[in-house]
């Protein structure tokens, strides 16, 4: 039954014929999250059986870390009941638990009660409230009319953009974001480095040894230059270094004002900030003020001191100010706020700061994203403010992190962040031209380079928990395998093409049948969509990016998954639909870390995975990334093959176009190639996926049979789509199973040492190590899903190549398959996760090469 246009959660279970429960906490938004919904019902419910408190429910209720432990849990000892038996009470409750059309299933296990939610009434609040709403899809109102500043990067001026700053940069930008996302005012502030004794050392040594053309060309890295080369010069002087001397006296005029001094220290302040501007854009990072230490006014530092000796703070010492704050905290020792010749400190600076920022913007919160190194510095900033009896002392926030180690550029030069990003781009490079037919197809590859390796540099930092120390690794991070930036892109890229090539209007999208979606990995992908605002919660109350990224990578896998099984293209047009509103409320989804924003000279940026992290990138460069190949057309059907005749060639196992295919026997059971492939994954690939491929061509032969004898061309036309598709689809997988043996039969035996086949390797490769390493090559450069073919080439006098083909494609014509190996995540997923060289590595030791030498020499 096809559903009215729903407008709101609430219309949505109207429809359903439910109300929305009553809310038992403030924290609950049930307008805005089908989750707090259930939530609530689970509390009504639970709280009429057991007469605890529904208040108290509600703080019980957990998210299990996976979808097998239900989508809610309760855990009965955390109810606060004495004299009960904890395990029995929830076997007891969860019998009499009444799930409505809320809850699928309510079963106990152990002391804890599992609340499956009901796909059926997910598929129509969550996907309806995500196509309504898109961008503003997980957003709570959790923020409205609270303003939060948001310090990040803060490089010094003229020394390197380190690691530390890259770090801050990207986790600000992803918390400034964040909590833009939940309704707060956000203030962007970059702090900057440029004041001290290091702008005298700048002067003096850039009027020793430095260049106008190069300053203006490029600013930081020459500012740097001249700062070593002068520092040099003050280490061979000494002790009593004439050149520091004159650094001092510099200095010492720009506290002053003097204005010549003042004017060339803006002069490197404006310069750099214009260089700074330039390079974050490409981050997507826009900051709202360039602030920075020189920027406190001395009125306010004064005011400070003189603050800190009417509350009885300060320690003199020899001449300089100290604060001893062992009285109020041991650990936190003591600090010098200013130094014997009445210069100020960056401590004092940074208090001065502090009150200029709450006296201009009032904020509700002061978050500084500074690494795990000044956790000292900022205990002892904000508890200095506290002792000053500034009211607003417990509204700043240090959000810290770890060291990035082995972090520096290929030529071991010093890292700037144009260093680091310009690095990404040419390994990314490197990558991409690994497999030239593909990269000659992109139009802006030097655009794309950059892109994808912005995102890979930023993944691969908001991975793991911030305040864990992590490897920088080029590789790694430009990797399309396993969990990283580039292959979070490839999968937003791939959901892209599932409505990019099926036809349909935004009329049809308004009313699916969403009873058709009856399959296991659909009820897992709707489960998985509606924790996403639940996520965006948890995210803002552990300021953890990793939440957010770990959250975006669990749907591309589970949206992978789907692929094998939820196809759109050639599926009757209201199952189609049903399916395609799936898929784009999972486009959706991982679009939805933030609005859109558009790149420079961009009309209509489409949806990114990766806004939030926060950086756009058009899709229409991805796409160009896909393999742009369409299947060749299958004439006619497979049929069955028998375990004793031998494949020849995708052509030559085809038949008439009515013949109905079904499994082919295997000759080993499941198990047989363990260790090297697990029997559950033999089981579900061959019983799951390739009995798929078998059910849908049948019925398509079925549907285009019908077709014809209609007369209905249009229709013939585009079931030739799930022809192809499930027809390659059985095609290979019938070779893939004749290729493997369990190693007791001969698997990863090599051919017979003098046959032809034999020497016709040796002939063209050297062995057939090197055989197997260009197989393994060719298959690491396929981006998504396909497979690697070795093949004799009928019309090159039988030479042997390697061959890869997207999605089930089939060689044809000259080509005679020999070995296909399935590249799919079906194939491998259940046992080496992400690492496919792994399963690429094992799949050797079953392959069957007799069968491939047998194939080689009947044709």
């Amino acid at each position: 039954m096809a559903s009215p246009t729903i407008h709101s959660i609430t219309e949505g279970l109207q429809h359903l014929g439910l109300e929305q429960p009553p809310s038992h906490n403030t924290d609950s938004y049930p307008e805005y999250n089908v989750i707090d919904v259930v939530r609530n019902y689970i509390c009504t419910e639970l709280s009429r059986i057991s007469t605890v408190d529904s208040a108290i429910i509600f703080e019980a209720l957990d998210a299990p870390n996976t979808l097998d432990k239900g989508d809610l849990i309760v855990p009965v000892p955390r109810l606060r009941l004495k004299g009960i038996n904890p395990k029995e009470k929830a076997q007891e409750w969860a019998q009499e638990f009444n799930g409505g059309k809320f809850l699928k299933q309510v079963k106990a296990d152990g002391p804890f009660i599992q609340f499956f939610m009901n796909p059926n009434m997910l598929y129509n609040l969550v996907i309806n409230d995500v196509l309504k709403r898109k961008t503003e899809y997980g957003y709570l109102p959790l923020g409205i009319g609270k303003k939060a500043i948001v310090e990040f990067s803060s490089p010094n001026i003229a020394k390197p953009f380190h690691a530390g700053h890259l770090r801050s940069t990207i986790i600000g930008g992803f918390l400034a974001n964040l909590y833009e996302h939940a309704g707060w005012e956000v203030v962007r502030i970059n702090y900057l480095g440029d004041w001290g004794k290091q702008f005298g050392l700048l002067a003096v040594g850039f009027d020793r040894y430095g260049s106008e053309e190069k300053l203006a060309q490029d600013p930081i890295n020459h500012l740097f230059e001249v700062y070593v080369k002068i520092n040099k010069d003050v280490t061979d002087e000494g002790k009593e270094s004439a050149t520091n001397n004159a650094a001092r006296a510099f200095f010492r005029k720009m506290e002053d004002g003097d204005e010549d001094s003042l004017k060339i220290w803006k002069r490197f302040r404006d310069l750099s900030i214009d260089k700074y501007i330039d390079t974050y854009a490409r981050l997507n990072i826009k900051y709202d003020v360039y602030s920075g230490e020189s920027q406190v006014p001395k009125e306010l530092m004064k005011k400070a001191t003189q603050i800190f000796q009417e509350k009885g703070l300060i320690h003199v010492d020899r001449g300089a100010k100290l604060i001893d704050l062992t009285r109020f905290n041991k650990k936190l020792g003591k600090t010098l706020v200013e130094k014997s010749d009445g210069t100020s400190l960056y401590l004092t600076r940074d208090v001065g700061e502090a009150i200029k920022r709450y006296e201009t913007y009032k904020f509700d919160k002061m978050i500084y994203v500074i690494a795990a190194q000044q956790d000292l510095h900022c205990a002892q900033f904000f508890e200095i403010l506290k002792q000053m009896d500034f009211e607003w002392a417990n509204k700043m926030e240090h959000v810290n992190f770890g060291m990035v180690q082995g972090m520096s550029t290929r030529k071991g030069t010093v890292v700037f962040l144009d260093n680091i990003l310009q690095e990404t781009k040419e390994k990314m490079h490197e990558v991409m031209k690994k497999n030239e037919a593909k990269y000659a197809q992109i139009e802006n590859p030097d655009k794309i380079a950059d892109l994808i390796g912005i995102s890979a540099v930023m993944i691969q930092d908001m991975q793991s928990k911030r305040i864990n120390n992590y490897e920088f690794k080029w590789d790694r991070m430009t990797s399309f395998e396993g969990d990283t930036g580039p292959y979070l892109q490839y999968a937003h890229s791939r959901v892209c093409s599932v409505e990019r090539n099926f036809a349909h209007s935004e009329e049809e999208l308004l009313n699916p049948n969403y009873e058709l979606l009856t399959e296991e990995c659909a009820a897992n992908l709707i489960r998985t969509l509606a924790q996403y605002p639940d996520t965006i919660k948890k995210a803002l109350k552990t300021l953890e990016p990793s939440t957010i990224v770990t959250y975006l990578f669990n749907v591309s896998h589970i949206i992978s998954q789907c692929y094998d099984t939820l196809w759109v293209q050639g599926q009757p047009q209201d199952l189609a639909i049903a399916r395609l509103a799936l898929y784009m409320s999972a486009k959706q989804v991982l679009y939805n870390e933030k609005k859109g924003q558009k790149q420079p000279g961009e009309k209509d940026p489409q949806n990114s995975p990766l806004k939030k992290i926060p950086i756009a990138i058009r899709p229409s460069f991805f796409r160009q990334l896909q393999l742009n190949y369409q299947m060749l057309s299958l004439r006619t059907a497979c049929r069955t093959l028998s375990k004793s005749a031998p494949i020849a060639s995708a052509t030559s196992i085809a038949g008439a176009i009515r013949t109905k295919v079904s499994l082919p026997d295997l000759d080993w059971d499941f198990g047989a190639l363990e260790p090297h492939i697990s029997g559950q994954i033999n089981e579900i690939h061959y019983t799951k996926h390739h009995q798929t491929y078998v059910n849908n061509y049948n019925l398509a032969t079925e549907q285009i049979a019908e077709a014809n004898s209609k007369g209905e061309v249009k229709k013939v036309v585009e079931l030739q789509k799930a022809i192809n598709f499930n027809g390659g689809g059985y095609i290979n997988h019938c070779l893939f199973w004749k290729n493997l043996a369990p190693e007791k039969q001969g698997g990863g035996e090599p051919p017979t040492a003098d046959s032809e086949f034999a020497k016709r390797i040796i002939d063209q490769y050297g062995s057939l190590d090197n055989l197997k390493a260009l197989t393994n090559s060719k298959l690491a450069g396929i981006q998504g899903s396909g497979w690697a073919f070795i093949v004799k080439n009928k019309e090159n006098g039988g030479a042997l190549e390697v061959v890869t083909t997207p999605n089930q494609d089939t060689v044809t014509g000259p080509l005679v398959p020999l070995v296909a190996i399935d590249a799919w995540e079906h194939a491998y997923y259940l046992q080496y996760q992400n690492v496919k060289a792994d399963y690429f590595k094992a799949i050797w030791n079953v392959i069957n090469w007799k069968e491939a030498e047998k194939r080689y020499l009947i044709n």
